[in-house]
């Protein structure tokens, strides 16, 4: 381009409030729907998800750098519907429904006495 058309036509806006400002009729969608924080504290290092809705019991397979693992079974009631927040208090079992992973039974009580035992 000729440096005379440089002047003449117009840039588009950088960083202003209109294109940064979501729109009412815009929504958006969260990236993050659930933080899983496992007791040995490893990096995860793989992550597997049969979530189709055809398995009888769909599950999330985590493997940690410790070559810890855990399957959750995954929720397909939770979808990705918007959240909506009850006055009615969140019981664990009201929870419970309301997350897309159900957390494996042995990352509860059992998970630091099995571990130990592996020594």
């Amino acid at each position: 381009p000729v440096p005379s058309q440089l002047l003449t036509e117009p840039h588009p806006p950088r960083n202003s409030a209109v294109s940064t400002t979501p729109t009412p009729h815009n929504t958006t969608l969260e990236d993050v729907s659930m933080i899983m924080k496992f007791s040995s504290n490893a990096p995860i290092i793989h992550v597997a998800a049969n979530t189709n809705p055809t398995v009888p019991i769909p599950a999330v397979l985590t493997i940690s750098n410790r070559h810890d693992f855990s399957i959750n079974k995954y929720n397909t009631n939770v979808g990705s519907s918007t959240q909506t927040y009850s006055e009615t208090p969140v019981t664990p079992i009201n929870q419970q429904a309301q997350l897309p992973l159900s957390m494996d039974s042995l990352l509860g009580n059992n998970y630091i006495h099995i571990q130990n035992s592996k020594i």
